[in-house]
């Protein structure tokens, strides 16, 4: 049982004052309305019965003290929250069988019309981030009704709340709900469950706890069946829930009429059925897609292209048949799949991805448009987001290997013999980073003269090498702490050298002092956007088009990231030539959801691929840290930009 905030103020005011005290006298205390009052008297009255408080027209309202509700369950309802007041608003258009009035439900929470019109604003921006695209709140006069929400079988209160809040834990979801123990529900649900040995990972117990319990609120509040609202999807799969599914329905719903007291229709009890079914046949789908050998047809060839076309377009190299390619084979099929079952996953890592792999989502987004072409399956964005891990692995991986390719290459020429030579080699790799060299080793000298174009440095303990170039630097063979410290004083060197080299090559490629921008007194995200967009233009970075393909981008999830930058970019890759924009605003503006200080513009073409995927890493990276923000915050020119980006790069290799 839940109460608001206020209406347990009412109690505790009523029982301390252990006399009558009058509707007006409560409503100027609690700064409401008299009405509000009595919907608050009545509310109590539902959760605690009509004993509970004496009401006498002509006294006003009594606490019984005859009455101890001091271990009773109920729950204070943070309505300031706007978190909990959307969860309310939507819970309320969930099951209400008429019309919500606007007016009485900003008396009933006691906030203002215009408060409850932008909770509705969020609600609507929400069900579109989850790409619920029929699910939408219609407004007719002053009352709003929810609409579409029975053509998706996942739950609403769900998907909101996880949406909203990751961190929510499930016993959170109680203080939405009257009358009903939702650890004690969860309990007898688990056991019917067990019975049965119904397994599949696509059912979530909470998402399936909250469906039941608006089964039971539906019927305690308003007599009605909310299955019913379901009819026409759980129709399509009338003949397909019977059996087990309709079996283990059937026990739960004489459970709830046993425990909960409440009638349960056919079309309660088919809608349980309904969501056993399709939780558990997707599991049945995927353990047989995933345990069979891959194979060879149709769309195994069109998910090779789609690999193809990411090594040619975009540099990310899936090798055909190993462990990440088929599995990602499998996830696009399974997925396929579960659309066509209108099974809607949750992705946690979504907004981690968009923030920190900003640029993938747009190679996941064509994937998905690829897909839909051939299939007419369409991904929202939580499915996106799946194809986005897999990319972001391909990409770490490019980079890896890469950075493999980058590393300074060393020879060791150690002529006393194979024992000495391993010796030496394992000391040298023990003064420095592992990942940032490459040692080979070698007893035979006729490898050197070959070697000096090919490394970088050649050490050895000959003095047969001692020849006039930079390359060689001869050690004793005792390879002392004298010596270790020479030496690995010369490799840190020399890695700083080479590291630079390339990063200052990397930052030659995509930065220019041209569409570099100071102090810009602009106000507003299209402002800037439409800005920086003439500036690439005008450089010949960018064609005309490309403004309209950053705000495609800009539609499918902020660019803006927590530490103050925007990342605005386009959709398709079709710039002209490599380019990052880099624009200071003389003032922060409202991006999104946050304030934004710095935006950085990326024209990304087809070019220089090489350099391109370490670069959109690496930058990233470099303004996702609030400690180079602080850094390069007084920059006024690119020159010194760079050296602090280059300099991060190297420090965070």
């Amino acid at each position: 049982m839940y109460l608001l905030s206020r209406q347990v103020k009412i109690i505790r005011y009523l029982k301390g004052k252990g006399t009558f005290v009058k509707g007006n006298e409560l409503a100027k205390i609690l700064g409401v309305t008299d009405r509000t009052i009595r919907n608050d008297i009545a509310a109590i009255k539902d959760v605690y019965g009509d004993d509970i408080i004496e009401a006498i027209r002509t006294k006003g309202y009594r606490y019984n003290s005859e009455i101890d509700i001091h271990n009773n369950l109920f729950y204070d309802l943070d309505i300031t929250d706007s978190g909990n007041r959307i969860i309310y608003i939507l819970k309320k258009l969930l099951l209400s069988p008429e019309p919500v009035d606007i007016f009485d439900l900003s008396e009933e929470l006691m906030i203002s019309e215009r408060s409850i019109e932008t909770d509705i604003q969020r609600l609507k921006k929400i069900f579109n981030t989850l790409s619920l695209e029929n699910v939408s709140i219609k407004r007719f006069d002053d009352n709003i009704t929810l609409k579409g929400y029975c053509s998706v079988s996942n739950n609403l209160i769900y998907d909101v709340v996880k949406y909203t809040n990751d961190a929510f834990d499930s016993s959170e979801f109680q203080k939405f709900f009257t009358n009903i123990n939702l650890d004690y529900l969860k309990g007898f649900i688990i056991d019917i469950l067990n019975d049965f040995k119904y397994e599949s990972r696509y059912l979530s117990l909470s998402r399936f706890m909250l469906d039941i319990a608006l089964i039971i609120e539906s019927n305690y509040i308003y007599g009605e069946s909310y299955g019913k609202k379901y009819k026409n999807l759980v129709e399509k799969y009338i003949d397909k829930i019977q059996g087990k599914y309709m079996d283990m329905s059937v026990k739960l719903s004489s459970m709830l009429i046993d425990r909960f007291g409440i009638t349960i229709s056919k079309h309660d009890t088919n809608f349980i059925a309904y969501i056993l079914y399709i939780k558990g046949k997707m599991e049945l789908i995927e353990e047989e897609i995933r345990s069979a050998n891959i194979l060879k047809d149709d769309f195994y060839y069109f998910c090779v292209d789609i690999l193809n076309r990411l090594k040619n377009e975009k540099g990310i190299e899936f090798i055909e048949d190993d462990n990440l390619s088929i599995d990602f084979i499998f996830h696009l099929k399974i997925a396929i799949k579960r659309i066509e079952l209108g099974i809607k996953l949750y992705n946690p890592l979504a907004e981690k991805l968009t923030k920190e792999y900003t640029y993938v989502i747009d190679l996941a987004v064509m994937i998905a448009d690829m897909i839909y072409e051939k299939y007419k399956i369409k991904f929202d964005f939580n499915e996106i987001s799946y194809i986005g891990i897999y990319l972001a692995t391909a990409i770490h991986n490019v980079y890896d290997k890469q950075r493999n390719i980058d590393r300074l290459k060393i020879l060791l020429y150690v002529p006393e013999g194979i024992g000495n030579l391993n010796l030496i080699h394992h000391q040298i790799e023990n003064l420095t980073d592992k990942n940032r060299i490459i040692i080979d080793g070698t007893t035979n000298i006729n490898m050197i003269i070959d070697a000096l174009l090919e490394y970088d440095i050649i050490i050895t303990t000959s003095n047969r090498l001692n020849i006039d170039n930079n390359k060689i630097h001869i050690i004793n063979k005792r390879f002392d702490s004298v010596e270790r410290e020479k030496i690995k004083n010369i490799i840190n060197y020399e890695i700083n050298i080479f590291e630079q080299y390339k990063f200052k090559k990397m930052c030659s490629i995509f930065f220019d002092k041209n569409i570099f921008m100071y102090n810009l007194n602009l106000t507003d995200k299209y402002e800037v956007i439409d800005y920086m967009c003439n500036v690439l233009n005008k450089n010949g970075y960018v064609d005309k088009n490309f403004k309209n393909y950053v705000i495609e981008r800009e539609k499918i999830v902020s660019t803006e990231i927590e530490t103050g930058v925007a990342l605005p970019h386009s959709i398709k890759n079709t710039a002209l030539k490599n380019g990052m924009a880099i624009a200071f605003l003389k003032n922060p503006i409202l991006w999104d959801n946050h304030k934004v200080k710095i935006v950085c513009m990326y024209a990304n073409s087809k070019k220089h691929r090489e350099y391109s995927n370490m670069f959109t890493l690496s930058f990233v990276d470099a303004v996702s840290d609030s400690k180079f923000i602080d850094e390069i915050k007084n920059c006024k020119d690119l020159d010194s930009f760079t050296k602090l980006f280059t300099k991060h790069c190297i420090n965070n290799k």
